[in-house]
Order: C-alpha cells, then structure tokens, then sequence
C-alpha cells in the first residue's frame, strides 16, 4: 500500500485508546496470519465433499456462518486481498491452481467447487500439480538474487542514496505494563525468523544482490518523554515518529528495520517501528504485529515461542520467481500487458498549483479524513449489487474523477495486488505486492455503472497477469519517458482492507494496543510522495482516506480539495450509481456558495436603444466638452456628433442601413473616432480594417465580412485591397442634415453594432458580431464599476482593430468624459507613457500586460490624478508594490462576451499567489 505520515487531529492524547492486538490462534484462520500446514500436505475429499469443505474455508475467511452453496463471496465482505487469500486456501488444501480471474467470474460456492473438481480431474488426467516453492541452498555470505520488485527499489536507492522515499513507518499505542524485555527478545524473535529482517543488499559483478546474515542486532532504544507535559506529549511523539521516518535506511549495512519506544509514564508507551519497503509491504504489517503479539505474551509468561519454523524465507521466493518468469509463461503475461495497453497515454495532465519541475524530487506530504461508518456501508452495497469489490468501486470512482479534472477519455491510474497467492507467502514477510496499471476509459455521457464494468473487467483480467512486475510492463509497453513525472501512472490508489495493517483488537497481557493514525493521517510522515497524487483508504475499524501529494506540484489546500471532491464523488454514485459521469458533482456545500457568488455578475443594466442615440444626448448635454482629442487635434462632443451626422449621411447615399456591415481602414486618429459613430448613426455596423495588416489578411476580412462601403481616407483607400464595393472618404463634403436627427437611422438595441476579428492565432480570424445591447451593457457596467464621470480623463492605446479599442471609447463618449488617443510611439515606452498620461491628468487608463507592468515599475509621484490601470489582454506576472497611488485592476474576455468578462482589484505583493482575474462583470456568468 501507499505508507507515510501526516498529523492527527486532536492534540491531547485519547484515553480511550481502543485495542489493536492479533487475536488467538482460532480467531485469525484463514487471515494468512497463523501457521499453515507444511507443503505438500493436500485435503483429498471426495467429490460430493468439495462444496461442504468450500463453504468451511468461505466461513473462515468471511466470519459468516451458514454459508449455503449460492452466496456471494463479495457479497459476504469478501474483497480483493480475501480473494487472494482464498486462491492461496484453495492451492494449499486441493493442490490445484484457481485463478483470481476465477473467483471474480463466479464468485459462489458452487462456481469455486466446480472450478477446483475440473482442476484436479485435469491432474488425475496426467497434469502435475504445480509444485511448492523450494529452499534455494544457504552459502555463509554469498549473495542470493533480488526479487523483480526489490532490484527495482535497490535501483531507486542507489538513484536516491538516502531519501526516505521509500522507508515505511508504522506506531502504535501501548497502554497498561508493559514488560520491555520481553517486547526485546519478541523483537529479536521476529528477526531471527524471518530473514528478509537479517539481509543486506549488495551490488554484485551480476548485478544486485542480497546476503543472509546469520544473526542482527534490532535494538528497541526507550527515550523518555515523561517530563514532557501532559498537553505537548501527542506532538512530541509526532515530531519522534517523523524524524525516526526520515531517518535514512541503509541498504547495504542494515539493519532494515529499526523500533523505538517512548515512554510516557508507567502505563503508556508509543512503539515506533520503520522498515525498508524492500522488506515489506501492507500484508506483512499484519503478520509482523500478530507475530510480536504472540510472542510478547509468551515470553511474559516465561513460555518459548508457540511459532513453528517457517517453512521457505523470502529469498527463496525471490529465487522462484525469477525462475517462473521466463520463457512461454513470461511471454503469455507480457503479451497481455501489451496489447491492453496498446495505446494508452503516458501521462493524466492533473491541473497542478505549479509545474513539473524538470526531475522529480519526490517531495510529498499528507492529508487525511476520517470516513463515516454510513459512507462505508452505502459504498459496500453498491459493490454488492454491481457483483464488484469495494476496491473496484474507488478505483472506477478515482478514474471518474481525474476524467473530471482533466477532460481525458483515455488514461491508466495504479493500483496494487498482493500477489500472494502460493500458500507458502501467506505467512511471510516480504515486498510481494506488485503495481498494476488500471485503463481508464471514460466519457461524458458513460454511465458510472458502465465505467465501474469496465473496472471490474479490466481487474479481473489484469490479476491473472498481476505477477509479472511492474518495471517489466513498462519496458515492454514503452511509454515516452519524462524525467519531470512517474512513467504511465502518475496517480495511484491503494486501500488498506481489514485485518491488512493487523488483526481485530485484542489484549495481550493485560496490554491494549492501537495505531498511531487517529482514525485519519497516520504518524510518521516521510516527507515525500512517489506519484503525483496518491488516494489511500483504509477499510479498518477506523476507517479514513488520505491523500498524498508531491508538494512540487500541489499545496496542500489543493491536495485537500481533491481528497474532498473524491468522497463527494463517492457518495454520489452510491446514491445514483445511473448518473452519467459528467452529471456527478464535486463540490462541497461550501464551494457551491462561493462559485455561485463567484460565477454570476450583477445584473446587467438594460441595454435598450442603441450607442449612437446615447452619444447624441450626451451630446446635447455638454456639447462644449471635450470629446476626443489626438495630439493637437481636439473634437467637442458637438463637433464629434456633427462630423458623424455629415458622414453618416454620405454612408446613406451610399446604401448603408440597418445592419450593413462598413469597413473603416484608418490609421488611429480622431477621424477614426468620427468613422466609427458616423457608421452607427447610418444604421450599419463597422469592422475596423488596421491599415498596418497585410494585403493578405485585409483581403480575407474583406470577403468574409461581404462589407458593401469601407471608409478610409485619399492617400489610402489605394492600398486597400480590391473588394468590389465602394469606398467613402471620411472626410468628405458631404450635404448638410436639414434637420436635426435627420440622417440616425436606429436599428433596435439587437441589432449589429461592430464585427470585430480575432487574431486567428488559433486558426483563421474569426469576425465576432456584437449588438447594441451588449455593448450598452459593457458601457453601463464599466461607468458604475469605476464610477467615470464627465470630469474623468481616459486613454485610448489599443489598435481599433483589436476589441479593446472598444472599452476605451464607448464607456467614456457614453459618459461624458474625454478620450486621449495614444500615439504608436508613445504607447511602446513605459516612461513616455507615465508622462503623458501625468501631463494629461489621465484618471483611468486601459493598457495591455506589459505595458502596465512596465508602469507598475516606474516611479510614480505621491499624488497623481490617475485612479486606475486598467490591464488585460496577458498573464498578469507581477502584483503592485504598496504604496502605489493608483488602483491596479486585472480584466479577462474574450472577443465573443463584449471584450470583458471578468475584473478585479490587483492586491499589493505579499502572499506569494498570482493575481486574480477577479470576478464576473454585470451580466456576465462564469463558470469554472
């Protein structure tokens, strides 16, 4: 499984602390935590007595009584590792091979009775049995071969000399006497029997290797913490537990294992135990705390050790298998591997708080919850109504979720197998589990029922093939290697099923024991994380999920919120397991209400009329006001409109009415100003053409918007492309409007107000048609949220070409206020910007990203009429400095929303967090 550490909840150290001590011998049959008949010993019953023996194994394993011939075993609690478990019953009492693919095909007393009747009628037939696992021959210091899995560690140590990354660290409570001599010499016991606790791992001219020694020393030190007040002790022991699980194991001197006690008072100790993931996985916590159970108990009571010698160590498994992985068998389980993953993506691109750096470090940390017992239930139901384990279910429910968080419909998650299913590693204790690449295929509308199938599917076959290990799927499937994340699976799942991390509570001595996880993180955090993400949740008594994050790539707030949003899957699907994948929420309560206040904007204000018919009452408001002005030209608003009217009715002779799309090819300028109000009084709707463009691009604008009339000027509607239409000098004599209003022509407020076209960065330009109505909306928005007046001063530097040429003029003509065109000079340089816009008394300015961030690093006078910058258009980089006398403001829209869609208040520098896009504008919904 996926060990580490992390903190507990609660500070003071719980009384009631609970037991977690193995139980007696007749309580843990069929836990693969009790001596096991010696090899070779075979239950021979007659046929009729197969499906009574069968349902006596389920009932040990299980705890069910009366179990009749068509139960369920997943429907009984049975789970993955149970499965395993009976695969391993099975061989060791019938002498036949039943795979887990079997058990998952028909998981009924009868289906496994009829299964194991045809095996062993095949070996009445002339097939072998298949043969136990043999002792290798001991020779004093020569070096035996790894297991596939060990070399694979030994190889990241050398890789890593030192991380913790791989060290495994477990503790527990101790509460009531306890007899520290007799928890040493039971701690001694346990290294003298199993070897894997007495090796060291060398680097032979063949390769790596691992030497047996006769005999080494664990010593179970004993700090005392009882000075420590009362209140801190919980954080002491903590703060132990993490230093003694970062604390580096070295390989090639041992020990592999260390302990420590901490001695609290007279009735209270926490005992510390690290091992080497190359000497363990989950399974063998289990049998190593029941082993130290028993024998604490007996060398209590003076007794010697009721443990029988074991019959093979975990070298000579090591040796077995290297020498069953090879040949037609090797090549049968790789062809499997090879064409199931035909294909699949090397990498789930995660959403992460930063990027991958170029090597993995493997920095991590934790985060856990504790889990209802309610949850739990819901979830097991489902899993026994759907014919799947409870595995099964997280695992399609972690596919579900990375497919909502990365919009993928192809990708593999990890998962993990014991792969003990030989009797004699039943009792062992070793690195036998193994990862196995879990395929995902999702899609939107796929039913989580059809996808936890696909699981179900997938698992059952990939367990068949779940020996061969997990380096030698990756040669053989070849995924793009990338030094900067994990080949293939970069998120992991592992669960930890009951009984897994040790036996169901029971005393020893008078001594009660419990786990140092506190029902949620455990203890004894290593600091790092193998994968990008990983999901653990323990099925036990106190059930919990933790997740582990590399901390390169994810805070922990955003490693929380994945742990939150999964169990918020969870119980989705065990509610309407139906629902279509992109259907299951995520949220919590809490997120909802902020995304609601987030996403939607304030009412947008109405945008009856149209922007022409608004101009022209500003206008006959303050028709002395300054309106325009570009260097030394300056236009009041009476002259603007004027100028407009007289353009307008030149447009109208020349067939412009409502909707009629005009070109306006004119370099910046207040007669560009006057092209494009003049166009909106004639009813049409302008597409500004930048002169600066090539022939090219103008050309394609020109076909695609089909623009009958352009407006240019002499000199240079010469270089406009031919488009067969007519071309109107801006500055035309053009007949006088007898009456006043008479050449506005008003389309209603849905009608076209200006095509603007994209920057085809993505593709081809794209001309974007905005209404009167939303460009209304955008002006209503913008005063209020900046509150413009006729007093304010505002800038124009975009190109009018680009949409937010838009925001600088409409918002403020509509208003009352000026705007100052920038010249192309003057726009390219910070400093020649900052002394315009203080020369001018600019209050409000709109420039585009770096611009402003060249601004934000200008000095700047105490006191400056300026109010706010205004920038968009590029990843904002940088925050103000305090101080600043003006307000920064951050804006986000595409072309298509009326330029902007989102703004807010750039805070100043501190909190290290890049700056917001801020929030909706009025009108606007946004949704993340």
């Amino acid at each position: 499984g996926v060990a580490g550490g992390g903190g507990v909840a609660a500070d003071p150290i719980p009384q009631d602390l609970g037991d977690v001590a193995p139980p007696d011998p007749a309580a843990a049959k069929g836990r693969g935590l009790q001596p096991r008949p010696e090899t070779g010993t075979r239950y021979v019953a007659p046929e009729g007595e197969l499906q009574e023996r069968m349902a006596e194994i389920w009932q040990e394993l299980t705890g069910f009584e009366g179990i009749g011939a068509h139960d369920d075993f997943f429907s009984l609690g049975g789970h993955s590792l149970l499965a395993t478990q009976l695969v391993a019953r099975v061989r060791g009492e019938f002498g036949v091979d039943v795979s887990l693919n079997a058990v998952f095909d028909d998981p009924t007393v009868a289906g496994m009775a009829r299964k194991v009747a045809a095996l062993r009628a095949g070996a009445r037939g002339g097939a072998e049995p298949p043969a136990a696992i043999p002792r290798v021959p001991r020779d004093g210091r020569a070096a035996l071969p790894l297991s596939y899995d060990q070399e694979r560690l030994w190889v990241l140590d050398r890789l890593e000399p030192g991380s913790p990354m791989y060290n495994v660290p477990v503790g527990v409570w101790l509460r009531g006497p306890l007899d520290v001599a007799a928890a040493q010499r039971a701690l001694a016991e346990i290294v003298r029997r199993h070897e894997v606790y007495r090796t060291v791992y060398v680097e032979t001219d063949d390769g790596p290797g691992q030497v047996v020694l006769p005999e080494m020393e664990v010593p179970l030190p004993v700090d005392d913490l009882s000075a420590v007040p009362e209140a801190g002790r919980l954080s002491a022991v903590r703060a132990r537990h993490t230093d003694e699980a970062r604390r580096p194991i070295d390989l090639a001197a041992g020990p592999v294992v260390r302990a420590r006690l901490l001695r609290l008072d007279a009735e209270l100790h926490a005992l510390l135990v690290t091992m080497h993931h190359i000497v363990v996985d989950g399974w063998s916590w289990g049998i190593f705390y029941y082993e130290l159970g028993v024998l604490y108990e007996a060398f209590v009571a003076g007794k010697p050790s009721p443990l029988p010698e074991l019959p093979i160590q975990y070298a000579d498994y090591a040796a077995w298998q290297r020498e069953q992985l090879s040949g037609e068998r090797l090549e049968r389980h790789l062809a499997f591997w090879r064409e199931s993953l035909r294909g699949v993506p090397p990498v789930l691109e995660l959403p992460t708080d930063r990027p991958h750096p170029p090597v993995q470090s493997y920095r991590g940390g934790m985060h856990g919850v504790a889990l209802e017992p309610d949850r739990m239930e819901r979830l097991r139901a489902l899993a026994q109504r759907e014919r799947t384990t409870f595995h099964q279910v997280l695992a399609a429910a972690l596919q579900a979720l990375c497919f909502r968080y990365t919009g993928q419909e192809d990708f593999a998650i990890g998962s993990v197998a014991a792969n003990r299913q030989r009797p004699e590693t039943q009792q062992l204790i070793g690195f036998f589990v193994n990862t196995i690449p879990v395929r995902a295929r999702p899609s939107g509308r796929l039913r989580f029922v059809d996808l936890l199938e696909q699981v179900r599917t997938w698992m059952a076959e990939a367990y068949a093939h779940a020996e061969v290990p997990f380096q030698m799927i990756l040669d053989e499937v070849r995924p793009e290697r990338d030094s900067s994340r994990n080949p293939l699976i970069q998120v992991m799942l592992g669960i930890e099923a009951p009984g897994e991390h040790g036996p169901p509570p029971e005393d020893h001595s008078g001594l009660s024991v419990r786990r140092l996880e506190d029902g949620a993180v455990p203890t004894g955090d290593s600091g790092t994380s193998k994968f990008d993400l990983s999901i653990l949740v323990n099925e036990g008594t106190s059930p919990s999920a933790v997740v582990e994050y590399n901390s390169d790539l994810f805070d922990l707030a955003t490693a929380a919120r994945f742990l939150d949003h999964f169990l918020v899957l969870l119980d989705a699907v065990a509610d309407a397991p139906e629902t279509p994948l992109e259907e299951l929420p995520l949220l919590l309560p809490a997120e909802r209400r902020v995304l609601a206040e987030w996403s939607e904007g304030a009412p947008a204000e109405p945008g009856d009329g149209c922007v022409h018919e608004r101009f022209a009452a500003q206008a006959r408001r303050t028709p002395d006001a300054p309106a325009v002005a570009f260097g030394a030209e300056r236009l009041t608003y009476a002259e603007l409109d004027r100028r407009a009217d007289g353009l307008a009715r030149g447009l109208r002779c020349a067939g412009v009415g409502p909707e009629t799309r005009v070109g306006i090819h004119l370099e910046p300028g207040t007669a560009t100003v006057v092209a494009m109000l003049g166009v909106l009084k004639a009813g049409g709707a302008y597409v500004p053409l930048d002169p600066a463009y090539p022939a090219e691009r103008l050309a394609y604008m020109l076909r695609d918007s089909e623009v009958p009339v352009v407006v240019s000027r002499e000199g240079l509607a010469d270089r406009l492309p031919e488009f067969g239409g007519e071309v109107v000098d801006v500055n035309g004599d053009f007949p006088p409007v007898s009456r006043e209003g008479e050449s506005v022509v008003s389309p209603d407020a849905e009608g076209l107000a200006y095509v603007i076209y994209t920057s085809g960065s993505t593709g081809a330009p794209k001309g974007v048609m905005v209404s009167h109505r939303s460009l209304l909306g955008l002006a209503g928005w913008h005063a209020r949220a900046f509150g413009v007046t006729p007093e304010d001063r505002a800038t124009q530097l975009a190109s009018f070409s680009f949409d937010a040429a838009v925001w600088e003029v409409w918002p403020y003509l509509l208003a009352g206020a000026s705007v100052h065109l920038v010249d192309a000079e003057t726009r390219t340089s910070p400093e020649a910007l900052r002394t315009l816009l203080l020369e001018r008394g600019i209050t409000l300015a709109f420039v585009p990203t770096p611009l402003a961030e060249g601004l934000l690093a200008a000095e700047w006078p105490e006191r400056v009429p300026l109010r706010a910058l205004l920038t968009g258009g590029d990843a904002l980089r940088v925050r103000p400095r305090p101080g600043l006398p003006f307000a920064l403001v951050n804006n986000y829209g595409p072309t298509e929303t009326t330029v902007v869609a989102t703004s807010g208040v750039v805070e100043p520098e501190g909190d290290g967090r890049p700056p917001s896009l801020g929030r909706p504008i009025a009108g606007a919904r946004v949704l993340v």
